[in-house]
């Protein structure tokens, strides 16, 4: 089953929404001083949800690579799945324990990137 510009939609939107939400939380908890390398990680949160307004304004971007079978990129995606689902579970028990702005903008940089996974998987779904 191929992609879909719906599904590439669905991901620019998870894509936009995510990244602007734990910015706005990591300032909401912590003042930009404080956050060390997470201003790495919230520039390229800033440049995943350009590329999210980018997918849904023209419906464009490739989920699924060319470059390897249709099994290898299934079986990436489910790994891939999985290990987002184990790293955003842990990040949510930390912050509960102690949030910080670090924590908010890996927990979204997972759930960004979770989002890309399951999206692979159901755009494979039948092949």
């Amino acid at each position: 089953m191929a992609e879909t510009v719906r599904q590439r939609k669905v991901l620019g939107a998870i894509w936009f929404i995510v990244p602007v939400a734990v910015i706005i939380m990591a300032f909401l908890t912590q003042p930009i001083g404080e956050w060390g390398f997470g201003v790495v990680i919230a520039i390229f949160l800033a440049i995943m949800a350009v590329t999210g307004i980018w997918m849904i304004a023209t419906g464009r971007g490739n989920i699924i690579g060319s470059g390897m079978s249709l099994r290898a990129q299934r079986i990436l995606a489910i790994v891939g799945l999985i290990a987002s689902v184990i790293l955003v579970a842990s990040y949510v028990v930390s912050i509960v324990a102690a949030p910080t702005a670090q924590s908010y903008l890996l927990l979204g940089v997972w759930v960004s990137l979770g989002a890309m996974f399951a999206d692979s998987l159901v755009a494979l779904r039948g092949s």
